[in-house]
């Protein structure tokens, strides 16, 4: 296993977002039982799930493929495109490094409703523009803090993708419902929205989709 350092550097929100839906309380990457269980369903069970996600995807005519998509906050254990000619924003390029250019180190805000990318820098932080990108997604967010202002995203004319999935007995399911459907009802009025939802017997999948303004 990799040491401590670089595990909670890159897998510590993954790690506990695993926790919570096991139901495990009080996560410690220092128990060896937990932390090997999650590297099982790391391989495992979690490759299933994105599949299962990506499926919803492609039902959804989501283009997760293109250049002008970009997913945000995953690292390399947890993006859904790193095979695909995707633009990406991971926290750390870890992972990544065979993607070039197409890794964007940086977190997106807002001025006003225009999202731009903010790389930190030792003197002065740098701004770069997201005009170029069609679309943001991401899913299973590690907080509500994370997507608490995409809802801006269609009014600054771009589409967005907010997806959550895993196994139907998740003890986070609901949780995670709920930012799904906070998001959903802060998208203005007169964006064209949807809210998409699908349960088997082993799997579940909740996606809010929004289509940019009209300029």
């Amino acid at each position: 296993m990799e040491n401590k350092e670089t595990f909670e550097d890159n897998m510590k929100e993954l790690f506990e977002q695993f926790c919570a839906a096991y139901g495990v309380t009080d996560a410690d990457v220092n128990d060896k039982a937990i932390v090997n269980l999650f590297f099982n369903w790391l391989y495992n069970e979690k490759r299933d799930n994105d599949k299962f996600y990506l499926d919803q995807m492609d039902y959804l005519g989501v283009d997760y493929k293109s250049n002008k998509t970009i997913e945000v906050g995953k690292n390399a254990c947890d993006s859904l495109v790193v095979p695909y000619q995707t633009i990406i924003l991971p926290k750390s390029k870890e992972g990544f490094e065979e993607c070039g250019k197409r890794v964007v180190i940086g977190n997106i805000q807002f001025h006003g409703n225009l999202p731009f990318i903010i790389q930190k820098g030792v003197h002065v932080d740098h701004s770069i523009p997201c005009d170029v990108y069609d679309t943001f997604m991401t899913h299973n967010p590690y907080s509500y803090d994370d997507i608490a202002d995409w809802n801006r995203l269609p009014e600054a004319y771009h589409n967005m993708v907010v997806g959550i999935y895993g196994d139907a007995e998740d003890a986070d399911k609901g949780i995670k419902r709920d930012m799904m459907y906070d998001l959903m009802d802060n998208i203005g009025p007169g964006i064209d929205k949807q809210l998409y939802e699908i349960s088997t017997n082993d799997k579940y999948a909740t996606i809010v989709t929004a289509n940019r303004r009209t300029k």
